[in-house]
């Protein structure tokens, strides 16, 4: 089979490692896309005569990674100096997590031979506030307010993608959910007449349900089953 110099991979990962930096910033790379898949190619199809060495794949796949770490480090600072739980904050992280997602996707377009997906981790104080942000807009929609509903549909989409979404905050949006209604519900049930709860007890079900369309991700679709059963109890 085919072998490379025991020094390909040197000179090759200088060349992949400007168009990776090139890619995460935003700005056009020095190298043609095409020649270098041919070596992302070469490097995990083809061996080397040095036998005692790591597989070039197993290489790359170290190399790879440590660039995605070093640059979520130099992102960490830009969201964690005034990390909050406002509106303002939250399109900063919707903002940079879609341009992460967009340079991310041509990453792995350009090493789709190493057949291996990378994920920002983020930390979880930045779950925290982008959850209390999210819950804080969701209470402002139900108090009557208009919310970016695109924002909110934005951020829980990335903590779908985090895979963070039914831990971090699907439990918590249904604790507040059946709180407020529970609350809501012993106070009208007292000054409101039969038919007039009822009627409100259909429009939040009809607003729970528009929440789920435009927003909440269709797994939480028990919470309208809940939300009957503690606005009726």
């Amino acid at each position: 089979s085919q072998q490379l110099p025991n020094n390909y991979f040197d000179k090759i990962w200088q060349l992949l490692k400007q168009a990776l930096e090139a890619i995460l910033t935003g700005t056009n790379s020095p190298s043609n896309e095409e020649q270098l898949y041919r070596h992302i190619d070469n490097l995990c199809t083809t061996t080397t005569n040095d036998t005692s060495t790591k597989s070039m794949s197993s290489l790359l796949y170290d190399h790879l990674k440590q660039v995605f770490e070093d640059h979520i480090q130099t992102m960490l600072p830009t969201l964690t100096t005034e990390m909050n739980d406002s509106e303002e904050y939250l399109r900063l992280l919707s903002l940079t997590w879609s341009n992460h997602s967009i340079r991310s996707s041509l990453i792995r377009q350009l090493f789709i031979v190493l057949d291996r997906t990378y994920v920002l981790h983020t930390t979880n104080v930045l779950s925290i506030c982008c959850v209390n942000g999210l819950l804080k807009m969701i209470e402002q929609e139900r108090n009557g307010e208009t919310i970016d509903r695109s924002l909110v549909k934005s951020l829980v989409k990335m903590l779908l993608d985090l895979q963070l979404y039914h831990k971090d905050f699907e439990v918590l949006f249904l604790q507040a959910t059946g709180q407020l209604y529970y609350n809501e519900g012993r106070q009208l049930i007292q000054t409101l007449e039969i038919n007039q709860y009822l009627k409100h007890v259909e429009k939040r079900l009809q607003e729970e349900n528009l929440r789920l369309t435009h927003y909440i991700d269709h797994s939480t679709k028990y919470l309208t089953a809940w939300l009957a059963n503690s606005a009726t109890g």
